[in-house]
């Protein structure tokens, strides 16, 4: 019992022993990682990286890395804006199919090309994804602008069709030039479907060539003596003047070039640099958009201003177009009699026209049926228009008798109005009037006294001579 007592003793001590050594061995490595991690901290503060071994890691920026510094005036700008390059793309011609004549003499240009060359240069091919955004915009507009010209002689057939007297040569004309856009229609609308299913491909590629060239600020004699802007500019202009001599001897093997603005530029090296990526994000999309920043900006606060104006003042106007039309409608004039009856007319022999061209009968049999009713109906027009003239000759005239009865009388009670009231309510009219039959009436009795007197002589004559008689008859 002694030893086993013993033993246990033993191997109670053993294990606390084993313990304490573990616990002091994992707070030496927890203190170790502690001071390492506050090592790491200082030094990428100080922009290194320190190892375990000691080492520093010097961090690096990603321009770095993209190994140009920034693109301005059409050039990229590498090595601490040492090196200015351009590039010069480059539009392909189709070798293989020109006859052995043409494909000799593009060999011939090529040969002169490369002889004068006195650069180095640098011949880049991309293979890039066809976009057909731009051919689809283009595509659109054009089925837009067929689709008006569609509707407008769609609506010129409809109304020809709809007259009176409308002349068969020109419903035919019409209906021939609206059939002509319905085609031309049909036609645009199968190609735009079919540049978007081609455009869902992502496989069909397109080969870019370029031709990329520099030029050293060392170069430049002197530099000492010129400014950072100044030799910015001679580099500019030695660089177009290469690119134009380029481009010129490039027409001898029948290649069209042209110099890569910044914008082109900058879509070459995103490409170059995402090739995976390069149909998630669009460069020119993101360059016009402002992508490229670092932080975001919000509407100005005066444009938010002047677009509730314009909200406000829209709103206005519509109140004002409904307030005008409400006002239209309560003045609308009223439809007269006559009005109704042409109208009738119209609709009845619009009603006939269409049922004789639907009529299963020969053109003849149409065209005669069509005259008899557009003359009739002329002849109506002409009848209805001569009783308007009448009634409204007749009314003219009850007007005007009317009206000079109205003017006879406002005379007379003008005149009235003027004359002054003498005594016994006698106006100098009535007593003109009155003194006026006084002497008729004294003219009339002295007449009558002269008629008396004649009378009276014409007796005695008649006596005398009677009484002459019977004595010449004695």
């Amino acid at each position: 019992m002694d030893s086993t007592l013993i033993i246990l003793i033993i191997g109670l001590v053993a294990g606390g022993i084993a313990f304490l050594v573990m616990k002091m061995g994992k707070k030496k490595t927890d203190d170790k990682n502690k001071n390492g991690k506050k090592g790491e901290e200082e030094a990428i503060t100080d922009g290194t990286v320190k190892r375990k071994t000691g080492k520093e890691i010097p961090r690096k920026n990603v321009i770095d890395f993209m190994e140009f510094d920034r693109i301005v005036d059409n050039m990229i700008l590498q090595e601490n804006e040492s090196k200015y390059t351009m590039v010069l793309q480059c539009k392909g011609i189709n070798y293989d199919l020109m006859s052995d004549i043409e494909q000799l003499a593009i060999e011939e240009g090529f040969i002169v090309f490369l002889n004068t060359l006195k650069f180095p240069v640098q011949l880049y091919v991309q293979a890039r994804a066809i976009d057909l955004k731009k051919s689809m915009n283009i595509y659109q507009e054009s089925v837009d602008e067929i689709i008006n010209k569609f509707n407008a002689a769609d609506e010129n057939y409809k109304a020809l069709i709809n007259e009176i007297d409308v002349d068969f040569n020109r419903v035919a004309a019409a209906k021939e030039e609206r059939d002509r856009f319905a085609n031309i229609l049909e036609y645009a609308q199968d190609i735009t479907r079919y540049v978007e299913r081609i455009s869902l491909n992502k496989n069909i590629l397109q080969r870019r060539f370029y031709i990329v060239f520099s030029y050293y600020k060392s170069e430049v004699t002197s530099v000492s003596e010129f400014t950072k802007e100044e030799i910015h500019e001679i580099c500019h202009r030695e660089l177009f003047t290469r690119a134009q001599s380029i481009m010129s001897a490039l027409m001898s093997c029948s290649v069209t070039s042209k110099i890569l603005d910044s914008n082109e530029l900058a879509e070459l090296l995103f490409v170059s640099y995402n090739r995976d990526d390069e149909k998630l994000l669009d460069i020119r999309t993101a360059l016009e958009s402002g992508f490229y920043r670092l932080y975001s900006t919000s509407q100005d606060i005066y444009e938010k201003k002047e677009e509730l104006i314009q909200k406000e003042v829209a709103d206005e106007a519509a109140k004002r177009v409904q307030e005008a039309i409400r006002q239209t409608l309560r003045s609308a004039v009223v439809k007269s009699e006559e009005q109704i009856v042409e109208e009738f007319e119209e609709k009845t022999d619009r009603q006939a026209l269409e049922i004789i061209r639907n009529a299963d009968i020969d053109e003849d049999s149409k065209k005669k049926l069509t005259n008899i009713i557009a003359e009739n109906h002329v002849k109506g027009v002409e009848e209805r228009k001569q009783e308007r003239a009448q009634k409204s000759l007749k009314k003219q005239e009850v007007l005007e008798e009317t009206n000079e009865e109205d003017e006879k009388i406002n005379i007379e009670n003008n005149q009235m109005e003027d004359e002054p009231v003498l005594a016994n309510n006698e106006t100098p009219s009535s007593n003109m009037s009155r003194n006026y039959l006084d002497i008729e009436v004294n003219n009339e009795e002295s007449n009558s006294d002269e008629e008396e007197d004649e009378k009276k002589e014409n007796q005695d004559n008649n006596i005398i001579m009677d009484s002459s008689e019977d004595d010449i008859i004695v």
